[in-house]
């Protein structure tokens, strides 16, 4: 972006164009708190765009393919492509596999936003693996902002995941009959 005002990336990007983000102190270079970013759009259809991101903690990378559909009602959103998170301190890699969103009635005052399918992260070093589900199959009955989900160690559920975005989330042991933590969204 050219701007060196604007502060995020534009949502229609042209082709080629990139956004950079840069808060780091060059003057205190061994004193690293702040963070780098850069996202170039190489790909017009689907829209796929390459992103880097370096801080103090962590670097991610990412190749995202964003497929877009409108039927006039509802705009689905479907995000793909690889993305690497390493966390410096524990020097641990994490795969990240998004899901799908869908959001409708965005013509009107009160649109709505769906997530649908499994969002993964899976530890690259010991092979954990945390699933949040939403589907419509396995939550009906329940809000649109529900979620499930399981963290996974060498086959087994240790852990499972309830929660709704508009309240908050909970941890429970694989039993359902302990609960280990639980917080409220703002």
């Amino acid at each position: 972006s050219k701007n060196a005002k604007r502060l995020c990336s534009p949502f229609k990007p042209f082709l080629g164009e990139t956004f950079h983000l840069n808060s780091i102190n060059s003057k205190k270079k061994k004193e690293h708190k702040g963070i780098f970013y850069f996202s170039e759009k190489i790909k017009d259809s689907p829209m796929t765009i390459a992103e880097y991101c370096d801080s103090y903690q962590f670097k991610y990378e990412s190749n995202l393919s964003i497929i877009e559909n409108f039927n006039g009602i509802q705009y689905d959103i479907a995000i793909d492509g690889p993305c690497l998170l390493y966390l410096k301190k524990t020097k641990e890699y994490f795969r990240i596999r998004r899901n799908k969103i869908d959001i409708s009635n965005i013509l009107s005052d009160t649109p709505e936003l769906r997530c649908l399918g499994d969002f993964k992260i899976s530890n690259l070093n010991n092979g954990d693996v945390l699933t949040i589900t939403f589907n419509k199959t396995t939550l009906e009955g329940k809000q649109p902002n529900d979620f499930l989900g399981d963290v996974e160690s060498s086959g087994e559920i240790q852990y499972k995941i309830k929660g709704n975005f508009s309240e908050g989330m909970k941890i429970l042991s694989s039993d359902d009959k302990n609960e280990i933590f639980s917080f409220n969204f703002p």
